[in-house]
């Protein structure tokens, strides 16, 4: 399970380190497709996967608290915003200034040559992308040093170096 959390991790910094890079309109399709794919790919190891489980509970338990409350607040949008709309809670959040665009909000762009319809989908504030990789980078650290642990087993138990291939019951 580790090993695929250091991928989900991952995947979410790259993710968020190309969003940063790009710096798309926060508005725009591009910034709402990673917003998704930030908080999906993050929180895949913390959900139920059939036949792997999910991380241990400790996994989303921080000493700090500005990490936990990011972690909190990833996992709420994926729930409550990209992964299944909570108008409500997205009018709220809005309210208290976590989100920046009117969730509820549709504009209509006429022009000569047609239309343009578009909605509010930015799933996260765009300030909160950089302690998204804080997070993601604490993350990883903690679950490389478990696969470390896990490497230096092997090699005690195996004597050897080499490739080695395991595989999930």
């Amino acid at each position: 399970m580790f090993a695929l959390a250091d991928h989900a991790f991952r995947e979410a910094d790259a993710l968020a380190e190309l969003l940063i890079g790009l710096a798309p309109p926060s508005d725009s399709h591009l910034f709402a497709a990673c917003t998704t794919g930030i908080v999906t790919s993050y929180c895949r190891p913390f959900m139920s996967s059939y036949g792997l489980g999910k991380l241990s509970p400790e996994m989303a338990q921080f000493p700090e608290k500005k990490i936990q409350l990011i972690h909190d607040t990833v996992v709420e949008t994926r729930h409550k915003l990209a992964a299944h709309f909570d108008r409500n809670h997205s009018e709220e959040r809005f309210k208290n200034g976590t989100l920046h665009l009117p969730p509820s909000e549709v504009r209509v762009d006429l022009r000569m040559n047609g239309f343009v319809v578009s909605s509010n989908a930015a799933y996260l504030n765009p300030g909160l992308v950089h302690s998204v990789r804080t997070l993601c980078a604490y993350q990883m650290k903690r679950v490389s040093d478990r696969l470390g642990a896990f490497a230096i087993e092997i090699l005690k138990k195996e004597k050897r170096t080499g490739e080695f291939v395991f595989t999930v019951e």
